[in-house]
């Protein structure tokens, strides 16, 4: 593939938010929101899931595949992105979320 700018964009913003993720506060605020982000989807994946019974599989496999693929991306042999450290704290809350649902739900 040629090297051409639009080819060059999306390397470039991911660098970019790189190099803004290594600020400590900056790292640890993007990390709040990530964790309060996957608690949040988690809410909104619970409560609709239950409204409408027909989604509970589905909406479970889906999640265990997106949950994987993250794990997958995270535990990989090599560095590890400040990008995909957030996506792992987004799973983190997403997780916590779904085990606290089903604590509440005593299933």
């Amino acid at each position: 593939m040629q090297n051409t700018r639009l080819s060059r964009i999306p390397s470039f913003i991911v660098t970019q938010i790189e190099e803004w993720l290594k600020n400590p506060w900056r790292s640890l605020a993007s990390h709040t929101i990530g964790a309060l982000t996957g608690f949040l989807i988690g809410v909104v994946i619970a409560t609709y899931t239950g409204q409408t019974a027909v989604w509970d599989l589905p909406a479970a496999g889906v999640l265990v595949a997106i949950v994987e693929l993250v794990s997958w991306y995270f535990y990989r042999p090599g560095t590890r992105s400040p990008i995909g450290m957030v996506f792992h704290t987004v799973k983190l809350g997403l997780t916590y979320n779904l085990i606290l649902e089903s604590f509440k739900l005593g299933s």
